[in-house]
C-alpha cells in the first residue's frame, strides 16, 4: 500500500531534521547560549584611561556592543561613540563622556558620588528599550548624575530614579530629545 505524502507530513519531516541539525551543531561547536558576561574596568589609580584601551578592562579586552559594563576604581573617558546594554558606575568609578554618543539599552545605574562628568562636552546618552529590559530603559542608582544631551529614542520608555537604592536625580543641561518615547517615574530636572 502506498502512503501519500502531504505538506503537513513533510513539514514535519523537515522540522525534526533541522532540530537534529541544531542539536548536533550545538553539540559540536563552542558556543555558549549563556547571558553576555559584564565586562569590569582595573584599577587605574586615578589616572583616566579612554574607554577603548585594552589596558582598562580586565582581561583586555574591550567590551563590544551590546556588552554590560561596570567602572569601578576607574576613570574613563569615553573616547568612542558606544552601544551598551548596562552600565554601572561603582564605587570609585567615573566618567567623562566628552562628545560621544552612547547608547543604552538597558540600565544606567550612576552608585558612585560624581560618578558621571559631563565634562563640558557635546556628548549624548541615547535610551532604547529593548525587551530585555522588560521594555523600558532604566537611569538610576544610588547617586545623581547630570547628561549634557539625553535622547529618547522613538517608542521607547525611559524609567527615571529607579534601579538603585535612595532618590537619583538626573539632570539635563543641554537638551531632552523625545522622538515618540515615554518617560515614566521622576521626570529629570532642567
Amino acid at each position: 500500500m502506498l502512503q501519500t505524502i502531504t505538506p503537513f507530513n513533510r513539514f514535519v519531516e523537515q522540522s525534526i531534521l533541522m532540530l537534529f541539525a541544531f542539536c548536533v551543531l550545538s553539540a559540536t561547536t563552542n558556543v555558549s547560549w549563556a547571558q553576555p558576561t559584564t565586562y569590569v574596568t582595573v584599577n587605574t589609580g586615578g589616572t583616566t584611561v579612554d574607554f577603548n584601551n585594552s589596558s582598562l578592562w580586565a582581561g583586555g579586552v574591550v567590551p563590544p556592543d551590546s556588552a554590560s559594563v561596570t567602572i569601578s576604581n576607574a576613570s574613563v573617558n569615553m573616547n568612542v561613540d558606544k552601544v551598551l546594554s548596562t552600565v554601572t558606575i561603582a564605587g570609585g568609578g567615573y566618567i567623562t563622556l566628552g562628545s560621544s554618543t552612547v547608547t543604552i539599552l538597558d540600565q544606567f545605574l550612576v552608585n558612585n558620588s560624581g560618578g558621571v562628568y559631563d565634562d563640558g562636552g557635546t556628548s549624548t546618552l541615547k535610551l532604547e528599550s529593548t525587551v530585555a529590559s522588560g521594555g523600558f530603559v532604566t537611569i538610576g542608582g544610588a547617586n545623581d548624575a547630570t547628561f549634557y544631551n539625553i535622547e529618547v529614542v522613538p517608542s521607547s520608555v525611559v524609567n527615571f530614579d529607579n534601579g538603585g537604592p535612595g532618590e537619583t536625580d538626573v539632570y539635563v543641561s543641554n537638551q531632552l530629545k523625545m522622538g515618540g518615547g515615554s518617560v515614566i517615574v521622576n521626570p529629570p530636572h532642567y
